[in-house]
């Protein structure tokens, strides 16, 4: 998902996805979910958690048997003084022998783990990620960047 329909048509036109569900059009989970399994029905295989919420939540209640979530960041939360709490049914991880697994870029932005930089470099010269850059003029205009 992402917020907005400009961004929706970006990821789809410029960087190759089949679809988009635009998240700021919805207020729960439950909603979320229901998108999600509009694009297909029988959910997902793996989710890359960099948001939380009711991202997290709605992606979890569509992971396919032997799914996997790599989760990176809460970024819904990291304001709030006392985020809200995800629920998992680890009675359904078991049977459906679904994996959770967090994780830090760090190790691969140092080069501790795997040739990050080195490769991804080579993917952009190569034509094989689709980079997309915001430049803005003057310090003072650092919001507008995002």
């Amino acid at each position: 998902s992402c917020g907005g329909e400009s961004k929706g048509k970006t990821i789809v036109q410029e960087f190759g996805y089949t679809n988009s569900i635009d998240y700021k059009k919805l207020q729960t989970a439950e909603e979320l979910r229901q998108e999600i399994l509009k694009v297909d029905e029988k959910g997902i295989d793996m989710y890359f958690e960099n948001v939380g919420g009711i991202h997290f939540d709605a992606a979890m209640s569509c992971l396919k048997a032997k799914g996997r979530i790599a989760v990176c960041g809460t970024i819904s939360s990291y304001n709030d003084a006392k985020p809200p709490k995800n629920m998992v049914d680890i009675s359904d991880m078991i049977y459906k022998n679904q994996r959770i697994e967090g994780f830090m870029c760090m190790p691969w932005l140092t080069g501790q783990r795997g040739n990050f930089l080195k490769d991804m470099f080579e993917w952009i010269q190569d034509g094989k990620i689709n980079v997309r850059e915001t430049f803005v003029e003057g310090v003072d205009q650092w919001a507008n960047a995002f």
